[in-house]
């Protein structure tokens, strides 16, 4: 949200400025995330995606901002959506009681939510962005 910017003064460089601070954080989290694909990484990453996204919207207009480049860090936004629902989908099996699931079961889906949030890791490392 535009509470996150440092809009004092609302001059186009200020606005530039603040802007190019925000994408280079959200670039920070992308490389965390990289070096360190953990859940937490990826809902920074995530966050920070959301609010570059929703600035973008608002301020499209004063930086000359593509329909095509906002459309893109939506896509990525909700990628990384889907990606993090992997990592809730496996909290909440770790949660069900115990004896829900055999450990056949257990190994069975822990197997294919790896394999489905490797997938999604790829394409998103492997999309430009």
């Amino acid at each position: 949200d535009l509470a996150k910017l440092d809009l004092h003064g609302l001059r186009g460089a200020t606005l530039q400025k603040a802007y190019a601070q925000r994408c280079q954080h959200t670039q920070a989290c992308r490389q965390q995330f990289l070096s360190d694909p953990s859940a937490a990484a990826l809902h920074q990453w995530r966050k920070r995606c959301k609010d570059q996204y929703y600035q973008m919207q608002l301020l499209r207009h004063w930086l000359a901002l593509s329909t095509q480049s906002i459309q893109r860090i939506q896509r990525l936004e909700q990628q990384l959506g889907n990606l993090r629902d992997y990592d809730l989908a496996w909290e909440r099996i770790l949660a069900l009681p115990k004896g829900a699931l055999t450990l056949a079961e257990r190994r069975s889906l822990r197997h294919y939510i790896d394999r489905q949030r490797n997938q999604a890791i790829l394409s998103i490392v492997l999309t430009r962005n």
